[in-house]
């Protein structure tokens, strides 16, 4: 079975998978397989979270190669950091809701699913593989972006407001951000943007892709203030919306520009 992808150097390749496949393939998928259970012994994610989350870092790694995966293990590490800091406070100001217990196989999809479906597509399309690795470095943007804004924005913030109508609102309730959550968000959009570099070696590439995730972070506000307020959307939908929206500006702005 042929399975085209990216290899660390960014150029496109083929290789068939035997029964022992290359040693590349076998030290990916051996860290795969640990960090999926370092995550479930600790608790980070269900067992059935890991599980989901070691087939989506898969089919990401199998359709669009090492820096789009390095982007996905990148937002869980510092997701996680960001989620766990200063939890106390957090707790205190109900803004940490949406992340009370272990994440499941919903918020693994919610944050991943739109990545694992552009490689999947990158699998069955391997002409457009380059840009749809960008794509979904952008979708891991946007999730980056929207949990430091969320966690960090909360752990920090002063200043509270809702994101449409900008009026003060005391932090917690959907829809509403801080200047520092705000900050925090472009930040965390441009560290996940830093695999985009290392792949095409192209800044424009890596300001479209940070502009893009935090494009998606806005949208999470936007929907959390308007559809998730009346409950026509719950937190794991926002989530999902979000990321395909940072997934599919970058691909329409990389495709107007040309790159790659």
């Amino acid at each position: 079975i042929h399975f085209p992808y990216k290899t660390g150097n960014g150029s496109l390749s083929s290789t068939i998978m035997t029964t022992g496949g290359s040693l590349q393939d076998i030290y990916v998928s051996m860290a795969i397989l640990i960090i999926a259970l370092a995550s479930s012994l600790t608790k980070k994610l269900t067992p059935r979270g890991a599980a989901t989350g070691a087939l989506l870092a898969w089919i990401i790694w199998l359709g669009t190669g090492l820096y789009a995966l390095g982007a996905m293990f990148t937002f869980f590490v510092l997701g996680t950091f960001a989620t766990a800091w200063e939890k106390g406070k957090k707790q205190q100001i109900k803004a940490d809701r949406a992340m009370e217990g272990h994440r499941d196989v919903a918020n693994v999809v919610a944050n991943g699913g739109v990545a694992a479906g552009l490689a999947i597509i990158a699998l069955m399309f391997p002409q457009h593989q380059s840009i749809l690795q960008q794509a979904v470095i952008a979708a891991f943007a946007a999730a980056c972006s929207d949990t430091f804004s969320s966690e960090l924005g909360n752990a920090y913030g002063k200043r509270y407001f809702r994101i449409l109508i900008l009026r003060p609102s005391p932090p917690g309730p959907d829809g509403v951000v801080s200047i520092a959550g705000l900050a925090f968000g472009i930040a965390g959009s441009a560290i996940i943007a830093v695999f985009s570099w290392l792949a095409i070696h192209d800044f424009r590439a890596f300001f479209i892709i940070t502009l893009s995730g935090f494009a998606g972070n806005i949208a999470d506000s936007v929907l959390g203030d308007t559809l998730q307020r009346k409950d026509l959307l719950n937190n794991h939908h926002v989530n999902f919306l979000a990321t395909a929206t940072g997934a599919l500006i970058a691909f329409l702005l990389l495709k107007i520009i040309e790159i790659p």
